[in-house]
């Protein structure tokens, strides 16, 4: 069985179920010895690496609803055979069990994490982008120049681009004119991501809320407009998600 990529959707999923409806972050944190700040990063999804196999090892030993190491492992993209799921699995039992079998998994699971790793540090050249034609989205003539950032396992980064802000809408969220947003294209966003959209070919970059059966998608500086649709109005306008926002890097003089 295998699972190469790092989801860290299910594994935010996982991780709350190892911790336990009647215990806290700080508790499962004291109990696994790893630091709750460390932990709430990847409850939150805000972390697009996937932790190592020794912090997977101290988040199973204090796991509770029969959470194992397997199947924190699984959900953080490292590749188990059946095999490996068998020596992890009895473990405990070394006795029972062949240890240099082990040993040689803990190993193969080490090597994964030494790739992956590597994998983070390779970078790939992105366009900064000075507006967005609505029909291309990254025209030629829209790029400014180019930069670096690392690869990632989840999501397709050379099809990324970074977004000069164009006004300070976004301001309360520090987001300044003329700050680079990294934009993660997509078709799927969640409430309180900051998007990048187009409503009738115009660019903005709003904070995205979802109020029952209306979206908003919110200016963070008074100066400014939000906006709201219906779930109806939101399928039937002219408004296009281009993407949301993952960091900003800040060109503000100080």
């Amino acid at each position: 069985m295998t699972n190469s990529k790092f989801n860290k959707e299910s594994f935010s999923e996982l991780l709350k179920k190892a911790i336990g409806a009647n215990r806290s972050i700080s508790e499962f944190a004291k109990d696994c010895n790893v630091a709750r700040p460390y932990i709430s990063k990847f409850i939150n999804c805000k972390l697009d690496k996937a932790p190592s196999t020794d912090i997977i090892s101290k988040f199973a030993k204090a796991a509770a609803n029969d959470v194992s190491e397997n199947d924190l492992l699984l959900a953080a993209g490292y590749e188990l055979d059946e095999t490996d799921y068998f020596n992890l699995a009895f473990e405990p039992m070394v006795n029972d069990v062949d240890s240099s079998a082990i040993t040689a998994t803990r190993n193969k699971l080490q090597l994964q994490e030494q790739k992956n790793n590597s994998i983070h540090r390779i970078p790939v050249e992105v366009p900064v982008l000075s507006f967005i034609d609505p029909g291309t989205i990254i025209n030629q003539e829209a790029i400014d120049y180019y930069e670096y950032v690392p690869a990632s396992n989840n999501y397709d980064t050379s099809k990324c681009f970074y977004y000069i802000c164009d006004d300070k809408s976004m301001i309360n969220s520090r987001i300044n004119k003329g700050d680079l947003v990294f934009i993660i294209p997509t078709e799927s966003y969640q409430h309180n991501d900051i998007a990048l959209l187009l409503i009738d070919g115009e660019t903005y970059i709003r904070r995205y809320k979802k109020l029952n059966n209306l979206n908003l998608f919110q200016a963070e500086n008074n100066e400014f407009d939000s906006f709201i649709f219906t779930n109806a109005q939101l399928k039937n306008s002219s408004v296009t998600i281009i993407g949301t926002v993952d960091h900003v890097k800040t060109r503000t003089k100080l």
